[in-house]
């Protein structure tokens, strides 16, 4: 326990065990490795309450970080900087750090994250940017994050974990790839709703395999070739829905109901008319009345036409559903 800079901190040192340690409420580093730190073992340390719960600076290389707890720290709890290569992070647990939980930037390369729990950090579950490429992630869980993976890197192989419940799951801004060689396969992504009724690298053989049929999306093209499956739920989903009458004339309300479920509070639920897959005119805010949310849409501002009805909800940590609640008529008046 501390009230200093640092908690430990080791400089030009190598080939050193650190086991067992709290370091709690420094001021900067709980431990801080700084520079050409290498071969040392960090094992078993509770590192909280720091503003880094393990900071590595400037050619540390080779270092083994093993189940340690890097929680609640007020930026990182792991945070790796200027060419800090080939280092092992396996086995920790970085929970509800304000900014992130694992931190690779500054050509922080070549590290291998393996089986790490990392849930509930502010920002970023892990955030690599600045070349550092050639990371290997896998089998760990990264959940209930703004961000669950932000890559600004390439050359980052990321397979075999869990990642799940992430208001943006993974911003791909690099090259990176997101899942091994058939059959061995990629992530698991809670919000993947494909099926599993193919097999094989194409995925064009009849029979399941584990593996959703189509690549799970991942932004600026990335793609998550053999999404596994298992435990994909939807953060918001609609349990029923109403709209009545379904052919009106223009003018005339439309009344729109629908039950929801959903993990988080619900901020704003509101009923919008779309056209050819277009936008409409006017919209309806949806109130909640008994165990439903209800409105009334206006057609005074649509086109003679038919429309979808389209439910837009959005939840207290970011989450937004967009589904249809079924199609009108609108027809002109005489």
């Amino acid at each position: 326990m501390g009230e200093g800079w640092y908690g430990i901190y080791l400089s030009n040192s190598n080939d050193n065990i650190i086991t067992n340690n709290v370091a709690y409420g420094n001021g900067a580093y709980g431990i801080n490795l700084f520079p050409s730190c290498g071969n040392n073992t960090i094992r078993g340390n509770l590192l909280h309450g720091n503003m880094y719960g393990l900071y590595m600076f400037t050619d540390c290389a080779g270092n083994l970080i093993e189940k340690n707890d890097l929680s609640r720290n007020t930026n990182s709890g792991l945070d790796l900087r200027f060419n800090c290569t080939g280092n092992r992070i396996i086995n920790n647990t970085m929970e509800d750090n304000v900014v992130a939980g694992l931190t690779l930037m500054e050509a922080s390369g070549r590290n291998t994250i393996r089986g790490n729990d990392i849930r509930g950090n502010g920002r970023y579950g892990l955030q690599i940017q600045s070349s550092s490429d050639g990371n290997t992630i896998i089998y760990n869980n990264i959940s209930d994050s703004q961000t669950g993976i932000f890559l600004d890197s390439s050359g980052n192989k990321i397979y075999g974990n869990r990642i799940l419940d992430n208001v943006i799951q993974a911003d791909d801004r690099g090259a990176n790839v997101w899942n091994a060689k058939y059959p061995n396969g990629g992530n698991l992504w809670s919000d993947y709703h494909g099926q599993d009724k193919m097999q094989g690298p194409e995925q064009d053989a009849a029979g399941n395999d584990g593996f959703g049929d189509v690549p799970y999306e991942i932004s600026n093209g990335g793609k998550d070739l053999y999404p596994i499956m298992g435990s994909q739920v939807k953060q918001i989903a609609i349990i029923s829905r109403e709209i009545d009458p379904a052919k009106v004339r223009l003018g005339d309300f439309v009344a729109v109901k629908a039950k929801l479920k959903s993990r988080y509070d619900l901020l704003q639920v509101v009923a919008r008319a779309y056209r050819n897959g277009f936008e409409a005119e006017g919209y309806c805010r949806m109130v909640l009345s008994g165990d439903s949310y209800q409105g009334d849409f206006s057609t005074a501002l649509l086109d003679p036409g038919r429309y979808d009805i389209m439910l837009i909800a959005k939840d207290a940590r970011g989450f937004e559903l967009q589904e249809t609640l079924g199609e009108i008529e609108v027809t002109a008046r005489r």
